[in-house]
């Protein structure tokens, strides 16, 4: 019996760092991994221990195996997690991988789960893929193998970019536009558009779509981003929105539910406050709100704003039923800001409100 017959549900999990025992057999029975990961992870010799690099190659060798000569029907769902290559091209290692998972002609992705250290150079296949319903990027690097021919993902249906930025706003279009089945959208500390970008502006429009998470994104440039897709239930902005000019950022958002969440540090607002219009650019957020009956919103968020207290300017289309305030201040700031909420929302059904009394009262101006 050969090593890839003991594939399970043509799913595969590689992981360079060696797991507790019981947690792989664990991962066995669920089909995470194969059974014959069970045999290369727990044989001591096939990895030595003092031998980094080593250890390294074998990995390699063994994603090599896999990815190129699986016999079988071909590999569904592929999770590469946590590794390092060696400085000969190995991103472009991990570029071939990618293409050839995404090769129709090999295997038949439909998940794929990528969280790596290494550049991912030009991956067309990957960005053309046919066969992908969910996809997972953390990269640490630019999102490349978008510059050449439009992306087409028209099976693509949840997809999660991490820790990767974009050389143009273009790109991030071009990529957003050919996913027209997208249902779920997560960027994690991404950069969707430079400094230097200069774009009319970028627009999150498909029909398809039901959930947008921006967790961390502070790089708009100078681009407006406007999310007027029509069926969006959940919209999420997470993390300090910080924009330079007054036309930038996030402009227009059409979405049932609204969280502006943020956990920011005292040491970072004292460091960053004085020059970052971070409560003016939520307060302009706020103000392209469309059809928007529910809104969650943190105590840091609400210290931002209670700075700017008489520059907010609701849409006139204010038809907040829901309201969530998430640890609240016990500052009369923040009490006011929450009043002012209230005043402007005729048609509140629901509020929910939690205090962070063991938080400092308030910040100095």
């Amino acid at each position: 019996m050969t090593f890839f017959s003991l594939l399970r549900d043509n799913q595969l999990t590689i992981n360079r760092s060696r797991p507790r025992a019981d947690h792989l057999r664990d991962a066995v029975r669920t089909s995470a991994v194969s059974m014959g990961m069970d045999a290369y992870h727990l044989d001591a010799s096939t990895i030595p221990a003092a031998h980094p690099v080593n250890r390294d190659s074998t990995f390699a060798a063994l994603v090599d195996s896999v990815v190129f000569n699986h016999s079988g029907p071909g590999i569904k769902f592929m999770s590469l997690t946590h590794t390092r290559y060696d400085p000969d091209g190995g991103d472009r290692r991990v570029t071939a991988w990618l293409d050839r998972l995404a090769s129709r002609d090999h295997h038949l992705l439909e998940r794929l789960d990528v969280n790596i250290g290494a550049a991912v150079h030009k991956s067309p296949s990957l960005f053309r893929s046919t066969t992908l319903v969910d996809l997972r990027l953390v990269i640490h690097a630019a999102a490349r193998g978008l510059d050449d021919g439009a992306v087409h993902l028209p099976l693509l249906r949840r997809l999660c970019l991490e820790h990767t930025g974009f050389r143009s706003s273009t790109h991030f279009q071009k990529l957003v536009d050919g996913c027209p089945l997208l249902e779920m959208l997560h960027l994690r500390y991404t950069v969707i558009a430079r400094r230097e970008d200069t774009a009319v502006g970028i627009e999150i429009r498909s029909p398809a779509l039901r959930r947008v998470v921006l967790e961390g994104c502070v790089g708009y440039g100078m681009v407006p981003l406007e999310v007027s897709a029509p069926n969006v239930e959940e919209f999420v902005l997470s993390g300090r929105n910080v924009v330079a000019v007054e036309n930038a950022g996030i402009r227009r958002l059409v979405a049932r539910k609204v969280s502006l969440l943020m956990d920011d540090k005292t040491c970072f607002y004292h460091m960053f406050a004085p020059f970052l219009n971070v409560g003016t650019n939520m307060a302009r957020i706020m103000s392209g709100f469309h059809g928007v009956v529910e809104l969650a919103i943190s105590g840091w968020c609400i210290e931002y704003l209670s700075r700017i207290v008489d520059s907010i300017n609701l849409p006139d289309q204010w038809e907040i039923e829901v309201l969530r305030v998430e640890g609240m201040w016990p500052n009369q700031g923040q009490a006011g800001i929450v009043m002012h909420l209230l005043r402007s929302s005729p048609w509140l059904r629901s509020l929910f409100i939690t205090n962070e009394v063991g938080h400092i009262a308030s910040l100095p101006s």
